[in-house]
């Protein structure tokens, strides 16, 4: 999955630290907007990020 906190529930819903969570929690978990407002959207994994920036922009990836 792609996240800048190590925590959820400042850009995603849910609560606790994102290692703890299994991806079958993540994936119930949807995106936040900078306003507060909980979007339809799902938590990303980078294999999609990488397959929708496919041909039309560069990523420069970080891991912590």
């Amino acid at each position: 999955m792609l996240a800048h906190d190590d925590a959820l529930g400042r850009t995603v819903t849910g609560s606790g630290t994102i290692s703890a969570a299994g991806w079958a929690d993540l994936e119930r978990e949807r995106l936040v907007d900078p306003d507060g407002t909980v979007t339809d959207e799902g938590v990303p994994r980078l294999d999609d990020v990488l397959e929708l920036a496919r041909d039309r922009f560069y990523l420069t990836v970080d891991t912590k």
